[in-house]
């Protein structure tokens, strides 16, 4: 069982990036990473810091041509960490799979891009927690709905 809780905690502080020539996504400076939860079948991954199960930061590779187009308006947030917790045993560097929809929404006139099953759901439904600089993720019963990002491109 894998499931993300809130602690009443300040966020993380790494600023997203995605680089255009690598077509990934990173942080500077960058984010402590121990071992990495793989969202569903893309090459994206929430890192992890092992000392206090911290998600730190979202960081992999992701093919811009393969993002929809889509006018996308962030939900409402606060600020927070989030602490990940699994009953599978975890061991450093290495990645754990998480099921969930990865498809890809990006709106070229904010920069922000929202990785989830359905983009037609209606996200102010659930939480959605700021865990660091401009990335977020929506949560439903400490599951993981949604992604969302606006990183500075490079």
């Amino acid at each position: 069982m894998k499931k993300i809780e809130l602690q009443n905690a300040n966020k993380c502080e790494y600023k997203p990036y995605y680089s255009n020539k690598e077509q990934s996504f990173f942080t500077l400076p960058s984010s402590p990473c121990d071992y990495s939860v793989v969202l569903g079948n893309s090459q994206l991954c929430l890192d992890i810091s092992a000392t206090d199960n911290i998600i730190c930061s979202l960081n992999g590779y992701s093919r811009r041509k393969s993002w929809v187009e889509k006018k996308l308006d962030l939900p409402s947030s606060k600020p927070g960490r989030l602490i990940f917790n699994s009953t599978d045993e975890v061991a450093l560097g290495v990645g754990i799979e998480y099921i969930m929809g990865t498809n890809i929404y990006f709106d070229s006139n904010s920069n922000i891009i929202c990785i989830c099953e359905d983009i037609q759901q209606d996200f102010s439904n659930f939480d959605t927690i700021e865990f660091n600089d401009n990335t977020y993720l929506t949560l439903s019963n400490n599951q993981i709905v949604s992604v969302w990002i606006k990183p500075e491109f490079m």
